[in-house]
């Protein structure tokens, strides 16, 4: 048999006897609530210091637009910023006609 640790609380008079155990798991689980509470806090101010670090970082990062003089002195090769939408959409009209020619080839025997 075990050794039982607690105290025996309890006379004729008063009723029953009742063994208390002074370190039973329940004590240790109501006196680490508050531990875990600070431990749960400070974990997510530290991922909330984290993630507002990194966003800071992302929005300090933009990009800078060429002015017309550093454009020009690029060469003749620099598209304007304006006719960037027609490139692009030349450049899919391009490749999507490829593939169509690819694939209507490859189903003609």
């Amino acid at each position: 048999m075990g050794v039982l640790a607690g105290v025996i609380k309890g006379d004729a008079i008063h009723g029953p006897i009742v063994l208390q155990r002074h370190n039973s798991p329940a004590n240790h689980k109501q006196k680490a609530k508050p531990m875990r509470a600070v431990f749960s806090v400070l974990g997510l101010v530290l991922v909330a210091a984290m993630v507002l670090s990194l966003a800071k970082k992302q929005m300090q990062t933009t990009v800078t637009l060429p002015s017309d003089a550093a454009s020009a002195a690029a060469g003749a090769s620099a598209v304007p910023l304006q006719a960037l939408p027609a490139a692009v959409e030349q450049q899919v009209q391009g490749q999507l006609q490829q593939a169509a020619d690819r694939a209507s080839a490859a189903a003609t025997p």
